[in-house]
């Protein structure tokens, strides 16, 4: 869970329910706890005016925002909070500017129940002046936030580039995280509900050319948790392997992205690289250089529409896709 955060606090304050989430399926938990060093999330994104995120939330009970840190989503610039959303004692949200010291509008009529998972949004323009903010809660700002003309820019910088999720010190759940900003032509505004799925490799595809530490190669790259017991590896540029995936089911889903993630290292401080590689229809497309560090980390190579058409993804496209890694040396 935390490979693909930038830090988390781990500990006593942060943890994975098996059960909690969508469909009876797993989220992270932060337990309540009154340390604000326990139990947070952090995500560095590139820096940007515009900022969004989307998660499903699920919160045993609430406690009154506390200028310590006990909210629910901060955009910070570096270390220092712009903006943030918290959760009062009543279940209702509040926007305040930098770190909690100051409001910025009223708080909502509505209220969230305890227990009871909702999909939440957050857009917010950095400004001074001219800055927003909305929430959107099971796909409506009614009733919740929907701010504008209000001071969002607590330091130097129009820009937010790491978004926090904080301890509640009452237990909180999460799960379908998705963030975005304004850039691009697709995925550059409010999604809408999202469900993120996890499709793990069930067979070996056309490149079995990395070296197993034991076993089939796609059998080494197969755990939903990743562990360094088994692994595939290569120092020869050019290698690939690639594997087929248990198959996305559902009635033609609107996919908004295909996420190839790598949980990879290098073996010393030598220059190589990690490349995503897509195979579908006996075409390869290979991804960005991606680079490795000599500890284990999570390299992710974001495919918002499939290179093989430039277009949308169709879930027949992504069900008959082959997906893996080629090593690089430039």
């Amino acid at each position: 869970m935390a490979e693909k955060w930038t830090a988390t606090s781990g500990g006593v304050g942060l943890d994975v329910d098996d059960t909690a989430g969508r469909s009876g399926g797993p989220a992270v938990k932060i337990n309540g706890v009154t340390s604000i060093s326990a139990g947070w999330l952090h995500k560095t994104v590139p820096a940007a005016s515009t900022l969004g995120v989307g998660f499903r939330l699920k919160q045993a009970g609430f406690n009154a925002v506390n200028a310590g840190g006990h909210s629910l989503v901060y955009f910070r610039d570096g270390s220092s909070a712009q903006c943030a959303i918290g959760i009062d004692g009543s279940g209702k949200l509040q926007a305040y500017k930098g770190d909690l010291s100051t409001t910025i509008g009223s708080a909502s009529t509505n209220a969230f129940d305890v227990n009871t998972l909702y999909h939440v949004e957050v857009k917010v323009l950095i400004h001074a002046s001219a800055g927003t903010i909305e929430v959107r809660v099971n796909g409506t700002s009614t009733g919740w936030l929907n701010l504008t003309g209000v001071d969002t820019q607590a330091t130097a910088n129009n820009t937010a580039n790491s978004i926090y999720f904080p301890n509640a010190r009452a237990q909180r759940h999460y799960c379908d995280f998705v963030m975005w900003d304004t850039s691009g032509s697709v995925n550059n505004d409010f999604l809408g509900e999202v469900n993120v799925d996890a499709f793990l490799p069930t067979g070996a595809g056309n490149y079995a050319q990395l070296t197993p530490s034991a076993g089939a190669n796609y059998a080494c790259v197969d755990e939903a948790d990743p562990n360094t017991t088994d692994y595939v590896s290569s120092s020869t540029a050019g290698h690939i392997d690639t594997y087929v995936f248990a198959d996305m089911v559902g009635n033609n889903p609107n996919i908004k992205a295909v996420v190839n993630n790598l949980w990879a290292l290098k073996s010393d401080s030598g220059v190589i690289y990690a490349k995503s590689k897509y195979r579908r229809g006996g075409a390869d497309y290979t991804g960005n250089n991606l680079t490795p560090s000599t500890t284990y980390q999570c390299l992710q190579q974001i495919y918002e529409t499939d290179p093989a058409t430039s277009a949308a993804w169709i879930k027949g496209d992504v069900n008959s896709a082959e997906f893996g890694v080629e090593v690089s040396a430039s």
